[in-house]
Order: structure tokens, then sequence, then C-alpha cells
């Protein structure tokens, strides 16, 4: 009987060590994905205009995506951090562009996501940057 003991005893500590301890669920190791980006508009970026993004965000890790966060940065250094918010696997973010007319350039869109496991993933889309178009005359 102290033998059987013995074993289940030894037996209960090499199942909990090898488990980790945990739950026994696999660490999610892989960073969320980021997919189907659309920049709306894709070509040119005025000051001034409206701009929508669109980005399907999933996380093939099973921990689940935690956080998505969108960065804009403007051709004169300035950056703008719209709300995003979600429709399923969709997130979707809006603004209007907004940066110091004398700069033309690039406008730099950063999505960035991040699972429940603490991975973290980005995807960049660049749209050209140009100034808006002259204000009326004043007479």
């Amino acid at each position: 009987m102290r033998k059987l003991i013995g074993w289940l005893a030894a037996s209960i500590v090499l199942a909990a060590v090898g488990c980790g301890g945990g739950d026994g669920a696999p660490k999610d190791t892989l960073p969320p994905n980021i997919s189907e980006v659309q920049v709306v508009p894709d070509k040119l970026i005025a000051r001034g205009m409206q701009v929508s993004i669109r980005a399907k965000v999933t996380d093939e890790g099973g921990s689940g995506v935690k956080e998505v966060r969108v960065t804009v940065g403007y051709p004169d250094g300035s950056i703008h951090k719209p709300q995003v918010s979600k429709q399923g696997d969709i997130y979707i973010a809006s603004f209007v562009a907004e940066w110091n007319d004398r700069n033309v350039g690039e406008v730099e869109i950063e999505i960035m996501a991040m699972d429940n496991g603490g991975n973290e993933s980005s995807s960049k889309v660049k749209v050209r940057g140009a100034i808006g178009p002259p204000g009326k005359p004043s007479f």
C-alpha cells in the first residue's frame, strides 16, 4: 500500500510539473494577424479630408485579440491616434487629416495589434500627403 501511495504521489507531482502547473493550455506565441487593410482614400490624402481605415485582425495563437491601435504620422511630424471600433474581426478608424499646410510628403498609418498572450504585430501603409486646395478668396 505504501508503494502505491508513493507511486500515486510521484505521478501527481510529475503531471503538475509536466504541464507547468498551469491549466494545461499551450502558451500563445503567435502574434495577431493583420490583413485586408484598406485606407480610403488610398492614393492621396489632403489636409481636411476624411480618411477611413479598416483592417481584419485575428489571433491564430488562440488567446484572442486584446487591443488594436491606429497611429497616423503626418508630413509635419505630428501624430494622431484616432479611436478604433470593432465589428467582428474588422477594426475601423476614421479621422480628418490635419497638419501644417506648408508640409507635404507621406501620411504614414500604422495599425498595431496585441493579443492576450502579450504578442504584438503591426502593419504600415503610406499614402501621399498634399496640402488642401486654397481657401475661397475674400473680396
